[in-house]
């Protein structure tokens, strides 16, 4: 049995901590997300159990409950890339058309699908996240009214007039 299904077995959690993590990955581990669950179901149980988000972080200092909340968060991350998947794929946009046939005066739907279009906001994501070894990355090229490149912050720059001189020096 694959280890994220033993949590429901486990009896080293508690009933609460059972649900909670069952919510957890019903709200693809938003953890306010899972409360809102827990509070319907817990209100329906017994109103005076309630689970709070000081208990999910108590619970993360359990060994136990950690392992599995984070087998249940990897299950989440591997969902999030196969729907960024799904997008940088594509997908096939179904469509009728209607034709008019000239011969038989009658109206001839025809079923249609595009080859998959992909997302390319995904593809950029996908890019400058994990392509930046191959140069997929923004980056803020700084110069001096010089042409001089920067590295990092530019420097501070003062407008210093050489022919102003301090007024007293002059009367002396």
């Amino acid at each position: 049995m694959a280890a994220h299904l033993q949590w429901q077995y486990d009896e080293r959690l508690t009933l609460q901590q059972k649900n909670f993590l069952a919510a957890l990955k019903q709200s693809l581990c938003i953890v306010s997300a899972a409360l809102e669950l827990m509070h319907e179901y817990e209100t329906e149980v017994n109103r005076e159990a309630r689970t709070s988000k000081n208990a999910h972080y108590d619970w993360m200092r359990n060994e136990v409950y950690a392992m599995y909340y984070n087998d249940i968060k990897s299950d989440v991350k591997d969902f999030g890339e196969s729907q960024l998947h799904k997008l940088m794929i594509g997908v096939p946009i179904n469509r009728k058309i209607k034709r008019l046939d000239k011969e038989s005066n009658t109206i001839e739907i025809i079923e249609e699908t595009s080859d998959p279009i992909p997302d390319k906001t995904a593809v950029i994501f996908f890019n400058k996240t994990q392509n930046k070894d191959r140069g997929y990355i923004e980056r803020q090229e700084l110069t001096t009214p010089e042409g001089i490149k920067i590295n990092g912050m530019a420097p501070i720059i003062l407008n210093v007039n050489p022919d102003t001189s301090n007024e007293s020096d002059k009367s002396e």
